[in-house]
């Protein structure tokens, strides 16, 4: 969230992106690096995670990108109503395209 790629990318294609605030993001990289990356996700966590998206769809999101290719192990479809998006998955399936071209 603190590089431009998505953003600059999503924009030049005509969508508007929403970052969490500071604060959100420090959390989450914090929760990245000793929760996310051990494979560990407490409750408490979670809920903060879906805080966070809750005020960007009340911002107008109308889909999540879950930014850090870990969250996407942790939150769900099940677990959120927008359609959420995960890097790790769009870039593995684009990998297997490409691979299985002739």
């Amino acid at each position: 969230m603190e590089m431009n790629f998505y953003k600059e990318g999503l924009e030049k294609m005509g969508i508007n992106v929403l970052t969490p605030k500071k604060p959100e993001r420090a959390f989450t990289h914090h929760s990245s690096m000793r929760e996310l990356k051990k494979d560990i996700l407490p409750k408490e966590t979670k809920n903060v995670y879906l805080s966070i998206m809750d005020k960007l769809k009340t911002q107008g999101a109308e889909a999540i990108i879950l930014g850090c290719t870990e969250i996407h192990r942790h939150i769900s479809r099940d677990d959120y109503d927008l359609p959420l998006f995960s890097p790790l998955q769009i870039h593995a399936n684009a990998i297997a395209k490409f691979a299985l071209k002739e």
